[in-house]
């Protein structure tokens, strides 16, 4: 653990390196950097930035705010509504899932997540869209350690609860990726076919491109939490 909270932003350990790529792909989204923790340089400029896009997204203006948001994604977050449709789903035997698909008006947030959970009641773990609350999570504290709401100690302490969580609930990057994108996708409520093919595009880029750092650090290293 003293490992851990060594902080020395020009080498990171294995463990903080596969802490950070849980966000791995809104950071890949935004084009900044994997290997840092906070992915931007902390100039005025990128301080402000997200300042505002904390408080426009999250409402969050202060540390209070902050570590509001993280507690609720650590222990709900998006996950409980998301998960308990799926697992419903899940149980229809096939000949029931189009009519309970029909019985609700299309293009609501209720049918968009009956849809995704259809679409892969197959392949996502039990732990569901977990991962999309994580990766959030994630990068909160990145955020906040940037914008100074939080120290960098603390954020690689709380980042070091979700950890352990991530790795019991999925067995590799593509389970968590998948898992992610769903649980993006529900969030956005936009079920199009453009929309899902850029997520898809993003996803493929993190599992396959050569210079992903997802290939560089193995899902199952022991972390030094």
């Amino acid at each position: 653990m003293k490992n851990l909270y060594r902080y020395n932003p020009d080498r990171l350990t294995q463990t903080q390196l596969w802490l950070l790529l849980l966000s791995g792909v809104l950071t890949e989204q935004n084009e900044v950097r994997h290997d840092t923790l906070y992915g931007y340089e902390a100039t005025k400029e990128h301080i402000y930035l997200v300042k505002q896009a904390l408080e426009r997204d999250w409402g969050i203006r202060n540390r209070e705010d902050l570590y509001s948001s993280l507690n609720w994604l650590l222990h709900s977050g998006h996950r409980t509504d998301f998960n308990r449709n799926f697992r419903y789903i899940s149980l229809l035997p096939y000949s029931l899932e189009e009519k309970e698909l029909n019985r609700i008006p299309s293009g609501t947030s209720l049918y968009n997540s009956y849809q995704l959970s259809k679409l892969n009641k197959y392949i996502l773990p039990r732990a569901g869209i977990a991962a999309w609350d994580f990766g959030r999570y994630i990068t909160l504290c990145r955020d906040g350690a940037l914008i100074k709401y939080i120290s960098d100690k603390e954020a690689w302490e709380l980042m070091a609860k979700i950890g352990p969580m991530a790795q019991q609930s999925y067995s590799s990057w593509y389970e968590y990726g998948l898992a992610y994108m769903v649980g993006r996708l529900a969030w956005l409520d936009k079920l199009t076919e453009e929309n899902v093919k850029w997520h898809v595009d993003l996803l493929r880029r993190l599992l396959f491109k050569e210079d992903s750092p997802w290939l560089k650090i193995p899902w199952d290293i022991a972390l030094d939490i």
